[in-house]
């Protein structure tokens, strides 16, 4: 079908997802042919002889189509100075055009100590779709800015890049923009490079990303943009606000297309210097934000170690586990030693000045508060059985195998309020409305019936997921919809219909050309959330089949570019 390949090898980098083709016989550069949507694992051909593409995790095939659109490297869509991009009024002052939202996370990923800033812009009148523990997700259109300084001996800072991330019609891209030495503007960088910092004597080698690299920490599996999300703008922000924090703030703006219900009932990270959170807390939450974004279920990185903050620490893959890639000279190599951070691969990767060893990836230097940290944990914290991981250990803890950092105890019998029967409520969905039908990305109707035949009030999500098999799992299905339950008490029930419904491009290719058939199910409730009377019976799965219509026409591009005027003449959210 594409005589222009015929000879050609093809192949393609897992992270960036760009695939090439070459010509070894042409003494010509590989050309770029294609963005995949997912990274693509390996390539083969069919009866026909034509290419196919499969990919990791789900392992769905994928083929070739001719796009209108041009190839070529991602930097070239993008405006050659930050000036040129409308994101600041003010380049050299740093001073944000109006819609651009700052905002400050509260756990950081470690940059070679320097300091950032942080901003947010959203196309037009789109909004966010929020999520109280998984990644949010953004509108076709987001842009993400982020500004790298470092603080040189004399209190100053030296500006040294700015990136940016944009979503695209069927993907993420990243850029940075180095600034020049009279720190007036930034000019963007094809490739990735190295540069020797000079403080007086004392040097600092600095990496700045290639566009190919942005992927690398920003993976599909972290939900490519890491610093918006629930557990992170727990914080009051760069800037005082009378919503006091930044989630509260976000939604009294209304950046977010469903009521969130309280924002601050949600679960938060703790920074690494919070000494009023616990050990375990500060710790988690780091190895949440700098290390889970490789190391998670499907992720690129090796192993099958998992650093996300949920799960508890014995079904990390990490305590007594042998190391799956280099033992560092140990004799007896495991990722974590209980007591004993010295012969624990974790922690002598992160104390590591080698960039060959050193984890995380994409910095050159060791975090010493994140390593002092990280080494009290282990040598200490660990010690203390935790089982559910909320930072009281279970000989003092009223609920030791339910997550209840607050320890609340309503009734004084010595069993904490969540995981007391006597205390608790039951939450179920009774019922629930549904299409049959609906095309990919449309606003679809739905609603639920959903009962608390327990005794305690509760406010709760419900969420409605699209779904390959009649059981739920989060982190395989779709989430089409939510809606928020406020204080339901015991004995009663209600209805909830979300205004955010709708039937997601990114629907697994289940059936003939992805059509389906699906399941619909309704959750009341967070899934592995809050612990009730039973946890059995809060999910419904709805007795009709739901089924994508025929399609009207054959897509034309795998991943065509969207176009970037909109960093020009954006209309942005406002106040």
């Amino acid at each position: 079908e594409f005589s222009e390949l015929q000879g050609a090898y093809i192949y393609t980098d897992y992270v960036s997802r760009v695939v090439w083709a070459w010509d070894p016989d042409s003494g010509e550069e590989p050309i770029q042919i294609a963005n995949a949507s997912r990274g693509i694992a390996s390539f083969g051909e069919d009866q026909s002889g034509e290419l196919l593409a499969v990919s990791r995790g789900r392992g769905f095939l994928y083929r070739f189509q001719r796009s209108d659109e041009t190839g070529g490297g991602e930097s070239d869509t993008f405006p050659t100075l930050l000036s040129e991009t409308g994101l600041f009024s003010d380049v050299s002052q740093l001073e944000a055009a109006p819609g651009l939202i700052p905002y400050e996370v509260t756990t950081t990923l470690w940059s070679d100590a320097a300091l950032k800033r942080r901003w947010l812009a959203l196309p037009g009148t789109a909004k966010i779709s929020f999520h109280a523990e998984e990644a949010w997700d953004f509108p076709v259109g987001t842009a993400t800015v982020k500004h790298f300084e470092l603080e040189q001996d004399d209190g100053s800072f030296l500006r040294l890049e700015t990136r940016i991330m944009l979503r695209q019609l069927e993907r993420w891209v990243g850029v940075t923009y180095r600034w020049n030495d009279d720190e007036t503007d930034a000019e963007i960088l094809a490739d990735a490079l190295d540069e020797t910092i000079d403080f007086g004597g004392l040097q600092q080698v600095w990496h700045y990303p290639g566009p190919s690299e942005c992927l690398g920490c920003h993976t599909t599996e972290a939900g490519r943009v890491l610093g918006p999300r629930t557990r992170q703008l727990s914080g009051s922000g760069p800037t005082p606000s009378p919503n006091g924090s930044q989630l509260n703030d976000w939604f009294c703006r209304g950046l977010f297309d469903s009521d969130i219900g309280d924002p601050d009932s949600y679960d938060a990270y703790a920074s690494i210097d919070d000494t009023a959170a616990s050990v375990d807390l500060r710790a988690r939450s780091h190895l949440a934000v700098n290390c889970a974004t490789c190391h998670q279920p499907g992720a690129p990185a090796p192993g099958e170690l998992d650093f996300r903050f949920g799960p508890a620490v014995e079904s990390l893959n990490l305590i007594d586990v042998a190391p799956t890639e280099s033992d560092l000279g140990l004799a007896d190599p495991k990722r974590i030693v209980v007591g004993d951070k010295e012969n624990s691969l974790v922690w002598l990767r992160m104390a590591s000045h080698d960039p060959e060893i050193r984890m995380a990836r994409g910095a050159l230097m060791p975090d010493p508060d994140a390593v002092s940290l990280v080494g009290e944990w282990i040598d200490v914290t660990l010690l203390r059985t935790d089982s559910d991981e909320d930072g009281v250990p279970d000989d003092e803890d009223l609920c030791p195998s339910v997550y209840d950092p607050d320890q609340l105890d309503g009734d004084s019998d010595g069993v904490g309020d969540a995981c007391d029967p006597d205390y608790l409520p039951d939450l179920s969905v009774v019922s629930m409305t549904a299409p049959s039908t609906a095309e990919r990305g449309e606003l679809v109707s739905l609603g639920a019936e959903v009962a608390n035949s327990g005794v305690g009030a509760s406010s709760f999500p419900v969420t409605f997921h699209l779904s390959v098999d009649q059981e739920v799992d989060a982190e395989m299905d779709s989430q089409v919809g939510s809606c928020w339950i406020e204080d339901l008490t015991g004995g009663s029930q209600t209805t909830c219909s979300p205004t955010d419904g709708m039937i997601p491009e990114n629907l697994p290719q289940v059936g003939e050309e992805g059509r389906g058939p699906f399941y619909w199910i309704a959750c009341a409730d967070s899934i592995g959330g809050v612990y009730e009377g039973d946890e059995t019976n809060n999910c419904l799965v709805y007795s009709e089949l739901f089924r994508i219509p025929e399609p009207r026409a054959l897509s034309l591009a795998w991943a065509a570019l969207l176009s970037l005027s909109f960093l020009r003449g954006l209309v942005r959210h406002r106040r």
